[in-house]
């Protein structure tokens, strides 16, 4: 069980990461890179 919570914490911050970043002045691949990543690990 706490390795499954750690593997649901460990995606949700990296939510919360991709959304944080961006927010901030990107180029478009890394817009890209980042909207597919996010994508994955809503997933």
């Amino acid at each position: 069980m706490d390795r499954e919570r750690a593997r649901l914490l460990a995606h949700q911050q990296n939510i919360e990461r991709y959304v944080r970043l961006l927010e901030t002045k990107l180029t478009e691949l890394e817009t890209q890179y980042l909207e597919k990543r996010l994508s994955e690990e809503r997933f």
